[in-house]
């Protein structure tokens, strides 16, 4: 047999390293399981896999994506603070074991992960420091993988979460990233989001996932998420998160068309059971979307309508006062920064630090608006 016969017959039974990750096709479908809300199932292939092959960093590695996402589309199956502590497990396991592993892309691309979830257990922990020494690892070991070999495109998600979310902190927070030379650069970060979403293998899904998020609740682009929720849910269609943002992208299209008094005249029911209006926090970012449309008087009417569905909530009644701030009605901005201010007390939907992050932002409303009116 000739040498390029050979060489042939090892690219076509996929034994020559084309692909350095070694990525077979049960690892693709555990993925799109995972991400596909079967846990269970994805769950016992892992452990099936890992004790077939002990010392591979990559099936305690896939037990990091299954807890830190379940989180997020199990329907209250699974207790979230739980799931968490079993990040933080596998996050060392899958470092162990990597370390222990020869010198590879593919090594340096786990220990990065490890680093990586054990930074965002930290992160939920309230260690700040804890969670930027290990983040600051984690994009070491990534850029490592990445000088290996350029092409290992996984490796571009962990430094793309790191790099927007990093991007995003502000006051002391942000002091402490850049002291620790991670802040981060939010295009970098989408551009990164975009690569491994194209040409990524285990975490082509979780890239998919994160620009979907974060096109919905950080970049306030309904457009842009709604057409990557449509094409998400192609692929993995019970995804109840994803689904659950793509419906309400449709309900935005539809009130930008048909005007809000669409909205306004929606049961609620409907609104709760087709599109998912199931917080505060869906009307309230399409009210922000018609302000950053100079659509105010939309903006308004979605705001009023917050408040009716959830009266007791604090943050409905600062949004409305914001608004009310960038239309020049100081009055009204002023009445709803204190009716904000009394519900923040008991407000049972935020945490400590919301509720204290929230508060000094109305506090300084009412002192800056103090000179417009006559108090």
């Amino acid at each position: 047999m000739s040498l390029k016969s050979i060489f042939l017959l090892l690219l076509t039974t996929g034994l020559l390293l084309a692909n350095p990750q070694q990525i077979t096709n049960i690892d693709e479908h555990i993925m799109d399981m995972i991400f596909n809300g079967q846990w269970q199932q994805a769950d016992s292939l892992i452990d099936q896999r890992i004790s077939e092959q002990p010392d591979n960093p990559k099936y305690y590695y896939m037990k990091l994506p299954l807890f830190y996402y379940t989180r997020y589309f199990n329907n209250g199956a699974l207790n979230g603070d739980s799931l968490m502590q079993l990040v933080q497990e596998y996050a060392l396991k899958t470092i162990e074991v990597a370390e222990k592993s020869t010198d590879s892309a593919e090594k340096y691309f786990y220990l990065g992960c490890g680093y990586d979830y054990l930074s965002r257990y930290y992160i939920r922990a309230s260690g700040r420091w804890d969670a930027y020494w290990a983040a600051r690892k984690g994009v070491n070991y990534y850029e490592d993988a990445i000088e290996e070999d350029p092409q290992f495109y996984d490796a571009y998600m962990g430094l793309g979460v790191i790099d927007y979310f990093t991007s995003r902190l502000s006051g002391f927070t942000r002091s402490i990233a850049w002291i620790t030379g991670m802040l981060g650069d939010r295009e970098t970060a989408l551009a990164n989001f975009h690569t491994v979403s194209e040409k990524g293998k285990l975490c082509k899904n979780e890239a998919e996932f994160a620009l979907v998020s974060v096109y919905r609740f950080f970049e306030n682009d309904f457009e842009t998420s709604h057409s990557m929720a449509a094409s998400f849910l192609e692929r993995i269609p019970d995804n109840t998160f994803i689904r659950n943002i793509f419906h309400q992208t449709v309900l935005l299209q539809l009130i930008s068309t048909g005007g809000v008094d669409l909205l306004t005249q929606m049961p609620s029911d409907t609104l709760v059971s087709r599109f998912q209006v199931t917080n505060s926090g869906v009307l309230n970012q399409m009210g922000y979307y018609m302000v950053n449309q100079n659509r105010f008087q939309d903006a308004e009417s979605i705001f009023l309508l917050n408040i009716q569905l959830f009266p007791e909530e604090a943050n409905p009644y600062d949004s409305i006062a914001e608004c009310y701030q960038i239309m020049g009605e100081y009055q009204k901005a002023i009445d709803y920064s204190r009716i904000a201010l009394e519900k923040l007390e008991s407000d049972q939907t935020v945490n400590d630090q919301f509720r204290e992050n929230l508060r000094q932002i109305l506090d300084d409303r009412l002192k800056d608006l103090a000179g417009e009116v006559n108090i």
